[in-house]
């Protein structure tokens, strides 16, 4: 598999591409970043502190190279990671 084929597979999967590249969820929570070899699939956490605020980072869930990646049922797989197929109604 290559670059291409995973931007051809999240898009048909409603996965939106950012202006860096970035494939989301229609909600943010949950990115794709690809890279020249590899993707890295990503959450996105909120923390809110009494002091500090609320504060966002992006925490990996899994991460591999496009040669591992498969498809299965037409949703892209990621280290056993089944990315569910995106509406545009969340």
């Amino acid at each position: 598999m290559q670059k291409s084929d995973v931007i051809a597979i999240l898009s048909s999967m409603g996965w939106k591409q950012d202006k860096y590249g970035h494939f989301k969820t229609p909600s943010g929570l949950t990115r794709a970043k690809l890279q020249a070899m590899s993707v890295r699939i990503e959450r996105k956490i909120t923390l809110v502190h009494e002091y500090t605020g609320k504060q966002s980072f992006w925490s990996n869930l899994a991460s591999d190279y496009y040669c591992n990646l498969r498809v299965q049922d037409g949703r892209l797989v990621v280290q056993n990671k089944i990315l569910k197929v995106q509406h545009e109604n969340l």
